[in-house]
């Protein structure tokens, strides 16, 4: 009897990322202004990576500003915030006074 060959395994997904880092740390944006952060990925094998799909930029203190899916921050009121960019479990930080 014909017996079918097993499926290939799936291709590998990309290493899981193991720290992200917002650059820059800190920034200083004037009030109604715009400020654009970079999330530098690195990988569980040490390798910096760019961002993946799945990246996910926040505010701590929404009521404050907003930043888009590309890490576009803009402000509404004079004050300082987190930026935050979360892959999963791991996330980076950074701090943006608006004034």
């Amino acid at each position: 009897s014909m017996t079918t060959p097993p499926l290939p395994p799936p291709p590998p997904g990309p290493p899981a990322i193991a720290s992200i880092t917002i650059l820059p740390a800190t920034a200083m944006v004037p009030r109604g202004g715009q400020f654009p952060f970079y999330a530098d990925c690195v990988d569980v094998n040490g390798m910096h990576v760019p961002p993946p799909p799945d990246l996910a930029w926040s505010v701590d203190g929404a009521a404050f500003g907003s930043v888009g899916p590309q890490g576009l921050f803009w402000d509404n009121a004079p004050y300082t915030v987190q930026v935050r960019a979360t892959v999963g479990a791991v996330s980076g930080v950074a701090t943006v006074t608006v004034a």
